[in-house]
């Protein structure tokens, strides 16, 4: 993250294809942040240092049910990132 809280995905692209997604948490106190990282990555992303009143919200951000993104999944940018890790077909959307 930047000092005013913007994610910093060319630096996080970096670490993600080093390691891999599955591997890494990304923290995310803002709702900003979280949004972002899971219109990027999708909702296989791992988010930390979340509030556990904000638990139901995260959950409902990862799956696209919260109004503020539901109008607006990239299922596009899903595609292509899955595509790139070589995700099994199926699970393509």
């Amino acid at each position: 993250m930047s000092k005013e809280g913007k994610v910093q995905f060319d630096e996080l692209d970096m670490i993600v294809d080093a390691v891999g997604l599955d591997k890494i948490m990304i923290e995310a106190p803002d709702k900003r942040q979280q949004q972002e990282i899971f219109m990027y990555y999708g909702p296989k992303a791992n988010v930390g240092n979340i509030q556990p009143r904000d638990i139901l919200s995260v959950s409902a951000l990862r799956t696209g049910l919260r109004g503020d993104t539901i109008g607006i999944l990239r299922k596009d940018a899903w595609k292509n990132y899955h595509t790139k890790q070589k995700a099994p077909e199926d699970y393509i959307i």
